[in-house]
């Protein structure tokens, strides 16, 4: 065996795949994922949700209709 120094640890964001990238938000950043039924608003929600849990950051939600579309956006507030 050989011990290695000097090595970087890897983030946490690296070791999973994520479809949102909340951890790029600084507080009052916000981006929207555009959706088409309640179903996945609520998958959305609960992934904003899950994330606030894990890594103690505040952020909400809001359904908004840009351009003549319908968006779910997230702001981080704290």
């Amino acid at each position: 065996m050989e011990i290695t120094s000097e090595i970087p640890l890897p983030s946490l964001e690296s070791r999973f795949k994520q479809k949102y990238h909340f951890y790029k938000l600084g507080v009052g950043d916000s981006f929207s994922v555009p959706y088409t039924s309640e179903a996945d608003i609520a998958r959305f929600r609960a992934a904003v949700s899950a994330y606030t849990t894990r890594n103690q950051r505040v952020f909400t939600t809001r359904t908004t209709i840009e351009d003549g579309e319908k968006f779910c956006r997230v702001w981080r507030v704290e």
